[in-house]
């Protein structure tokens, strides 16, 4: 039954809360391990973050929605490795690799900081975080809890 619903229907509630929480994680490392002072540049990071990480998550929480689409080509299925509840490992590791390489470019090329930089450990494990948000999400839809707090609740996917 979840793993019906979870290959076959779009998600955006649940993902978009993930990556929100996310983002706080990452605003939070970035104003910790570079020292940012200004408010303006706090906001700049939160919006420049939550854009990331919720697009992320939404693309990494929806690859079965995504292949049905028009755009991608039939023979890209075969290629992504998507297992029976809609998760794809190979399309992690390309968002994973696409998050990280946006932080650095926005922390070092765009922002120009030299020497305090946000740390390594950090980056990679805020890139993982949105890369393989569908494995834990699903372990979230295995609560009886959720799954009975979702069933009231006419726009989650349960």
């Amino acid at each position: 039954m979840v793993e019906e619903v979870l290959a076959t229907k779009i998600h955006v509630v649940i993902p978009v809360i993930v990556g929100i929480i996310i983002a706080i994680l990452e605003t939070y490392f970035i104003t910790h391990d570079e020292g940012t002072a200004s408010m303006s540049q706090v906001m700049g990071d939160i919006t420049h973050s939550a854009i990331t990480c919720v697009l992320g998550t939404l693309i990494a929480c929806n690859v079965p929605w995504l292949l049905t689409q028009s755009f991608i080509p039939a023979f890209v299925n075969k290629w992504l490795f998507v297992n029976a509840i809609g998760e794809s490992i190979v399309v992690s590791i390309i968002v994973t690799l696409i998050v990280k390489i946006k932080m650095v470019v926005h922390h070092k090329v765009i922002r120009g900081i030299q020497g305090q930089n946000e740390k390594f450990i950090h980056m990679i494990l805020v890139a993982a975080l949105v890369g393989f948000s569908p494995y834990y999400i699903f372990l979230l839809y295995n609560i009886p809890a959720f799954v009975t707090f979702a069933a009231k609740i006419p726009w989650l996917p349960l």
